[in-house]
């Protein structure tokens, strides 16, 4: 048993969705069930990974509010019924790591089926933060259960204590201003000692997994601090083409910069293509998670796009990875039964389905005997 990525999502400020990191985690995780089929009630463990957040919220746990917003079977389960288990995790840019891998013990022991990870970020005081980073941004991962070959392989954390003043954010009291702000402090070394320490670390775990370099075939990374992403490939010898690239809206994403590039990949169509993806985020304190994902042999997958840039797939056994770009798709749903129609018709073959009640129907109706079926009016001539 193991663990796959059944779906991803990112969300960004628009004018009908205020900077609030509440709200972006919510329309990334509606936006997330929704393209992986799934409703809400599914969600057996939902983990929010955000850090900062609007007033600086720190009770209730986010997860419980984003829980309840979603409709993640809100409230006590009854006895006999399907209940949502949630908490927050905080571990800044690797948080979505974290997450994944506390979701896949869940999931590869059989306690859970179904796991949600949310993150998301935005200036908690805009009118009093100094020197705030991070663009506001939110994003989600559906993952679920599989029994194939596909999923995530192996995590590795690792801190590095001795670097852990690179980079401090705290709330502190502004006694000119009467009120707290959230006081950023970043070392010009920040960069360089993410790169060098997502090195040593990612170097060490491609050996124990025993893959070279050259056979990461998508990079998903942190897109913090800037530079970071492109800077790691190159001291770890791997082609630039295999990093996803990111809008730059995104680029400045904080515990939603991961999703970002997976998000990037997905849509792009290399990580249908994909055998190795490395996952590799970095986060102060300074801690580096590496993660490899590797998808099944022989598996296509047909992404579907709409007009609007968001995308659906389709998982097969059979058929060659594929995109087909539905330019007028007014939903995911829509779209997802565009693609089934095009693979019945192409040489595409999708999933083999029981008939249904109608198609049965359709078979057994006499034809050419003059007789109209019951309650039918007289055949046409």
């Amino acid at each position: 048993m193991g663990t796959r990525i059944e779906a991803v999502s990112t969300a960004r400020p628009r004018w009908f969705l205020r900077r609030h990191a509440l709200g972006l985690e919510d329309a990334a995780a509606r936006a997330c069930l929704e393209r992986g089929g799934r409703a809400a009630q599914d969600i057996d463990l939902l983990i929010n990974v955000g850090v900062y957040r609007e007033n600086n919220t720190v009770e209730p746990a986010l997860a419980s509010l984003i829980q309840e917003d979603i409709g993640a079977n809100p409230g006590a389960p009854h006895v006999d019924g399907h209940g949502t288990f949630s908490f927050d995790v905080n571990n800044g840019g690797a948080g979505a790591l974290s997450a994944a891998y506390l979701i896949d013990g869940f999931v590869s022991a059989g306690t859970a089926h179904v796991g949600l990870v949310v993150a998301g970020d935005a200036d908690p005081c805009p009118r009093t933060s100094r020197e705030f980073p991070f663009l506001p941004a939110g994003g989600a991962i559906l993952l679920g259960h599989t029994d194939d070959e596909e999923g995530f392989h192996r995590f590795e954390f690792r801190t590095f204590p001795a670097l852990s003043k690179v980079f401090e954010a705290c709330v502190e009291w502004e006694p000119e201003r009467g009120c707290n702000g959230v006081h950023v402090r970043e070392d010009p070394a920040l960069r360089e000692a993410c790169v060098e320490s997502a090195k040593e670390t990612t170097i060490g775990f491609l050996d124990a997994v025993r893959l070279k370099a050259g056979e990461v075939d998508v990079l998903v990374t942190s897109q913090y601090p800037s530079g970071f992403v492109e800077r790691l490939a190159r001291e770890i010898g791997v082609r630039a083409d295999r990093i996803p690239a990111v809008q730059p809206d995104l680029q400045r994403a904080h515990t939603a910069g991961p999703i970002a590039a997976l998000e990037s990949a997905v849509g792009s169509g290399s990580f249908a293509r994909a055998r190795n993806v490395l996952f590799v985020a970095a986060a102060p304190g300074l801690t580096v998670a590496v993660a490899l994902y590797k998808r099944a042999s022989g598996r296509g997958v047909v992404v579907v796009r709409s007009a609007a840039g968001s995308w659906g797939s389709l998982w097969t056994d059979s058929c060659p990875d594929s995109i087909i770009e539905a330019s007028r798709s007014p939903s995911m749903s829509c779209s997802v039964r565009m693609a089934a129609r095009l693979m019945a018709s192409s040489c595409l073959r999708p999933l083999r389905r029981s008939p249904s009640a109608r198609q049965q129907r359709r078979r057994t109706r006499p034809s050419g005997s003059g007789q109209a079926p019951p309650g039918r009016g007289a055949p046409r001539r």
